[in-house]
């Protein structure tokens, strides 16, 4: 969208200007004239009796459900005031709980290597282990025991596949509760954040 067809919530607040109706909107929407109503029923209110003629006898009477024109109207324009307030403060929570998120998740990344960098550290020094040593059975292996698997993360070979399996059970990461507790030790994650990113893979090294 180009910015001829955007038009500000409020030019006041565009220009650096204070709110010019101060904190009288900072309220509850039921606190605002016909605050009763919902946002729907409002709208439709305003559209079907916002032009009508004063009913001197209805407004005399007291009749249930009646409001003249002008508090029909009155009700709008602090109905749409109070919105456009609410929209604006919720996505300044929301762009701060981003900018929490990303610097949670910056923090991350600096205190912990990604698990494909950890995992490929480990297969250097697997193959190296498995190349010096004498298997029982097989005796010394060539490197034709290191080729891939189809998914490219395995081996081939049962027999190296089964050692590269317990290679990576023993020891390499810490536990799912340990993981999840150091990563509620970073600003910005509890547990159910914690636990997502723990069920996306990461992993926290064992000490």
């Amino acid at each position: 969208m180009s910015d001829i067809l955007k038009t500000p919530a409020a030019k006041w607040r565009q220009e650096g200007q204070v709110d010019p109706h101060g904190d009288h909107y900072n309220c509850q929407r039921a606190a605002l004239t016909l605050g009763e109503l919902t946002d729907d029923e409002l709208a439709n209110g305003v559209f079907l009796h916002g032009n009508e003629p004063l009913n001197v006898n209805a407004l005399l009477r007291k009749t249930p459900g009646y409001h003249s024109a002008v508090v029909w109207l009155t009700a709008g324009k602090d109905r749409i005031r109070w919105l456009s307030r609410a929209l604006e403060d919720s996505k300044a929570r929301e762009q701060a709980l981003q900018q929490r998120l990303n610097a949670a998740d910056q923090r991350i990344d600096e205190l912990t290597p990604r698990l494909s960098d950890h995992l490929e550290g480990k297969r250097e020094r697997f193959q190296k282990w498995v190349m010096a040593t004498k298997h029982p059975v097989f005796g010394f292996l060539d490197g034709r025991s290191l080729a891939r698997g189809d998914d490219r993360t395995g081996y081939a070979d049962e027999y190296v596949q089964g050692l590269w399996v317990a290679y990576l059970a023993f020891g390499a990461f810490a536990s799912r509760d340990d993981s999840i507790a150091w990563l509620k030790r970073i600003d910005g994650i509890g547990q159910n954040r914690a636990e997502l990113i723990y069920s996306m893979g990461f992993r926290r090294l064992a000490d």
